[in-house]
């Protein structure tokens, strides 16, 4: 979709940049040539959201915390999993994966 272009719906807006998201999702090519800005993050939470419904397979929710300022709290809040921290390994590029 052309830079600039003006959609009616966010609906529109989805199936003009995502074109069978369903069938591309995976293929990383495809979606690096995609992209949408959004001014506020409950309009990009919104968008995320009617995408991520789209997509077939299961769905999983993942919950993350900043930091943990007591260690005790840690049994409060479940498994913490080791992170790399761009201050410790600023030579790793950082990516995701699907």
């Amino acid at each position: 979709m052309p830079c600039g272009q003006i959609v009616n719906s966010p609906h529109e807006l989805l199936s003009k940049e995502y074109p069978n998201i369903q069938q591309n999702f995976k293929d990383q090519d495809w979606l690096f040539h995609r992209a949408i800005l959004a001014s506020r993050n409950d309009v990009v939470e919104k968008l995320n959201v009617t995408i991520q419904k789209q997509l077939p397979g299961q769905e999983y929710a993942y919950k993350t915390i900043d930091c943990i300022l007591n260690g005790d709290e840690a049994l409060i809040l479940g498994p913490v999993y080791p992170v790399i921290s761009p201050e410790i390994d600023k030579s790793t590029p950082l990516s995701q994966s699907i």
